[in-house]
């Protein structure tokens, strides 16, 4: 998953009637993460990362 994929699952869970706009959400991800000196976009593929990894055993 990429920023991309993540502004549109963000678009989803938002799921308001007014339907929200993905560049908008790119936009806020990338003011948030230069505020936070990249560390919002680290956090995302981290998470991303164990969320693929296959179960032991």
């Amino acid at each position: 998953m990429n920023i991309n994929e993540f502004a549109v699952l963000v678009a989803k869970k938002e799921g308001g009637k007014k339907q929200v706009n993905i560049a908008q959400i790119k936009e806020i991800l990338r003011i948030v993460n230069k505020e936070v000196r990249g560390e919002l976009y680290k956090m995302i593929r981290s998470i991303v990362d164990l969320s693929h990894r296959k179960p032991r055993g």
